[in-house]
């Protein structure tokens, strides 16, 4: 086979081949999880229906409460999401991203029923 020959057939197949073997080993891979009270969760609330024991079913014991000047009851619960995100492409790439969010959600309760929700970040520790 002629060198010229050769050189064109390889700058086709070459390409082919690699596609074929990185095509079959990219891995890509996400969790998610949360500890306390999850965005999706808070669904289960409807502000003004809600009830304060239906709160704690849904979510156990607050991490703190505390009574307003105006008499509202502030249920906040402390919770954290994690992510953990890797993705590789064999043999050469691999990415491994992970990230910690605190925030409260904290419930205004009046008369034994939830008003209304917010969610916030965790404040920063001051040095």
């Amino acid at each position: 086979m002629k060198r010229g020959k050769a050189v064109k057939i390889g700058v086709f197949v070459l390409p082919a081949v690699l596609s074929a073997v990185l095509a079959g080993c990219v891995i890509s891979k996400s969790d998610v999880k949360y500890t306390g009270i999850a965005d999706y969760s808070l669904a289960e609330v409807e502000c003004g229906q809600t009830s304060e024991r239906r709160l704690w079913e849904l979510f156990g014991k607050p991490s703190e409460q505390y009574e307003t000047d105006d008499g509202a009851k502030i249920a906040a619960y402390n919770c954290t999401e994690k992510k953990d995100n890797h993705f590789a492409v064999c043999p050469f790439v691999f990415i491994k991203d992970e990230a910690e969010r605190e925030y409260i959600v904290s419930f205004e309760i009046r008369d034994d029923v939830v008003q209304r929700y917010w969610k916030g970040e965790q404040p920063q520790e001051q040095e």
